[in-house]
């Protein structure tokens, strides 16, 4: 998102990125191409690409995605997704969740697969693809500052080593700031 973000012909804000995680990311240098492929008064698409170079030193792919940009102009707004009752962040105790050696889990407070949630128990998992759709401008997440926000995550479907999972975010101030959807891969 940021090398469209930063990218001199870029259009408004984002209001939706899907990645597609083909490979992992090692550690070192990668290259990511963003290309504006149809622009027009109020949106424009991209795709971005991310390769790395394999053991044999040709490129490989490791993610790909597509992201929208818009002009938003003011209109009329409402949400049909409020955030749901919870306690204030200072007055629930910090939990530590989760099996040592993941990273992206110290990021959160209280988050998880939901994988691990339904089968009460580690297993390898990760996602293959995300979309996530951004409700928000600039003014709202400046807002935000350093706040705490509130997601809300649900499993729809786990089937055969997949499952799908929807989530919602939403600013101490109860603005739903993103909602995404994701297909994540899991293993027993």
């Amino acid at each position: 998102l940021q090398s469209v973000m930063q990218h001199p012909d870029v259009l408004g804000t984002p209001i939706a990125i899907t990645v597609n995680y083909a490979a992992a990311l090692e550690a070192g240098a990668f290259d990511i191409q963003a290309t504006a492929v149809r622009t027009n008064r109020s949106t424009q698409h991209w795709t971005v690409q991310i390769t790395q170079a394999g053991a044999s030193g040709a490129p490989n792919m490791t993610t790909t995605a597509t992201v929208v940009t818009a002009a938003r102009r003011e209109t009329w707004g409402e949400s049909d997704m409020p955030m749901p009752e919870s306690p204030r962040p200072e007055t629930v105790e910090r939990m530590s969740i989760g099996p040592s050696g993941v990273a992206w889990i110290k990021q959160y407070e209280m988050f998880y697969p939901r994988v691990w949630l339904r089968r009460a128990k580690h297993v390898p998992a990760g996602t293959v693809s995300i979309t996530t759709y951004f409700h928000a401008g600039p003014q709202q997440l400046a807002e935000v500052g350093t706040g705490y926000l509130l997601g809300r995550a649900a499993g729809q479907q786990f089937f055969n080593g997949f499952f799908d999972q929807t989530a919602h975010l939403w600013s101490e101030k109860g603005v739903l700031l993103a909602t995404s959807n994701q297909i994540v891969y899991y293993k027993e």
